[in-house]
């Protein structure tokens, strides 16, 4: 919880920095630390690496047909959700 709570930010974005960072820390303390770092200097490094995984991955900012692009998106909530529910 301490690592956790090095995040600071007046923002409603905290708690899902704070997820984020947990998900790709994937329980392993290390990372945490090293996934807070990373929160710390841009919290949107983490917050894509967890939440849209495979848009960062096989997308980002490559010309594809929106049909493809809203796919990717829409399979990447289905996995956060499913990590969130687990």
């Amino acid at each position: 919880m301490a690592v956790l709570d090095e995040y600071q930010s007046e923002s409603s974005d905290r708690s899902r920095v704070q997820l984020a960072v947990l998900k790709l820390a994937a329980g392993n303390l290390q990372l945490l630390r090293r996934h807070m770092e990373i929160a710390k200097n841009d919290y949107r490094d983490v917050i894509t690496a967890a939440e849209y995984p495979r848009f960062s991955r096989e997308i980002g900012f490559s010309p594809v047909p929106d049909s493809l692009r809203q796919d990717v998106i829409d399979d990447d909530w289905r996995q956060y959700e499913h990590w969130l529910r687990r």
